[in-house]
């Protein structure tokens, strides 16, 4: 496919925000094939009859029968495996630092924008990044990898300890913490809270959440 005519998969389930993608994909390449998709399977369907170059992707997208939830992440995992070769460009109004951080590290897509920290310009900008093999993240996104690799360096924080900082800093329960981590037993939470706490030289997690704060500014 020429680099000028790109195929582009288009996943939102918002009209208008899908068809601002598909505006905002033209003014890059006005010659772009797009598919504008509303849900998850009419997305499928179009990978089985197209390959496509890009995908940009909304993550909060029905699925099937299922209205809510994040079926657009599951999709996007689904062409990383079977498409390695299309480009992702993640389009959200996710907010939550754990979940952002657990995207990014799980998909690592080729971008990821927060609609709320993203206009028409940056969309645009975005998506020729993307497709010239250049990653492309929000300003929060990307203060949450620098983060991680800040805390790794000082104080040898490992990822699954950065997730449950990520939670402990969002205010989350401790039942809400188990589950987020997948831990199998609710007196796993406790115990590596206690470890975050000895890596940073603390006794309390006030403590830890000022240290953390005081730590790092970018």
């Amino acid at each position: 496919m020429s680099k000028d005519t790109p195929h582009v998969l288009i996943l939102e389930d918002h009209q208008l925000n899908r068809e601002q993608t598909h505006h905002n994909v033209l003014k890059v390449y006005c010659q772009a094939n797009c598919v504008l998709c509303q849900t998850t399977l009419e997305a499928e369907e179009s990978l089985q009859k197209h390959q496509f170059d890009l995908a940009v992707l909304d993550l909060k997208v029905p699925s099937k029968e299922v209205k809510t939830g994040m079926n657009g992440y599951f999709f996007a995992k689904q062409i990383k495996a079977n498409f390695p070769k299309t480009k992702i460009l993640l389009s959200t109004m996710i907010e939550e630092e754990f979940l952002i951080h657990e995207i990014l590290v799980d998909l690592e897509p080729d971008g990821f924008l927060l609609k709320s920290e993203c206009g028409n310009q940056e969309m645009q900008e975005g998506i020729q990044k993307v497709m010239n093999d250049e990653s492309v993240y929000s300003p929060s996104a990307m203060q949450i990898k620098k983060r991680f690799r800040f805390f790794e360096r000082e104080v040898n924080l490992s990822l699954e300890q950065y997730q449950l900082l990520l939670l402990i800093e969002a205010g989350k329960t401790n039942n809400y913490q188990q589950q987020a981590m997948g831990y199998k037993y609710r007196e796993k939470v406790p115990k590596e809270r206690q470890k975050i706490r000895q890596a940073f030289g603390v006794d309390t997690d006030e403590e830890l959440l000022e240290k953390a704060r005081s730590m790092i500014k970018f």
